[in-house]
């Protein structure tokens, strides 16, 4: 069931391990997020040196947590 929202900030927050990764990790699993965020986050991952499948890959694997 879907219980959250998460914007683009909050991922980005997670996947770089920064203050409040904590809480974003135990909301994954009941969270969706828009398609505007999803391509925040993954232009976000290129810009820091990811390619774009790498990119990929990444914003894949937060479905499985």
């Amino acid at each position: 069931m879907i219980e959250n929202v998460l914007d683009a900030s909050a991922v980005l927050a997670f996947l770089f391990g920064e203050t409040g990764a904590d809480k974003v990790e135990v909301l994954l699993e009941n969270s969706v997020i828009s398609r505007i965020n999803a391509t925040e986050i993954l232009t976000k991952l290129v810009q820091d040196g990811l390619t774009v499948n790498e990119a990929k890959e990444t914003f894949d694997k937060l479905n499985t947590l």
